[in-house]
């Protein structure tokens, strides 16, 4: 859900707000036909992904408006725009794919109604630590969360910082 989400999000980022942000409105009209990027998908079938993060927006750039407006779509500039003191849009459209990349991985990660994926307690149960000095590892630490109400009740409220 996150991973999906955070993807639909980066498409609305680059292929929505970027390009109106550079003075380019994006509508009903031109949503097709329009390129968020001047060299389209060829860089991304390619592998040459950096072509992407080239060219980012100036200092001088103002939201709607295609002075100092760069080709830029996923940058990792960091920081603040000295004059609206926001974050960079194409910063923030890099982060969110980075985050639907993660989220979408690690969603396959563990078992689902399926069958896919990998069981939390065999995972538990595998756990040794380092050198075999510490005891069991966590053998037996899926059991005890899930048979405690106690248990449950004291690793939700330390998640919430409670």
């Amino acid at each position: 859900l996150f991973g999906v989400s955070s993807l639909a999000w980066t498409g609305h980022l680059v292929h929505v707000a970027i390009p109106e942000s550079r003075g380019t409105h994006i509508g009903w009209d031109n949503f097709l036909t329009t390129l968020p990027h001047p060299e389209g998908l060829a860089p991304f079938f390619s592998g040459n992904w950096n072509i992407y993060s080239q060219n980012p927006d100036t200092v001088q750039h103002t939201f709607g408006k295609a002075d100092g407006a760069g080709t830029a779509m996923l940058t990792f500039l960091g920081g603040f725009h000295p004059q609206s003191q926001s974050l960079w849009l194409t910063d923030i459209a890099h982060h969110h794919l980075a985050i639907a990349v993660v989220f979408i991985i690690a969603g396959h990660m563990y078992r689902t109604n399926f069958g896919i994926g990998h069981n939390m307690k065999e995972i538990l149960d595998a756990h040794r630590p380092p050198g075999g000095r510490l005891g069991a590892g966590h053998r037996g630490l899926f059991d005890t969360i899930t048979n405690s109400l106690h248990m449950q009740l004291g690793l939700a409220l330390a998640g919430l910082g409670v």
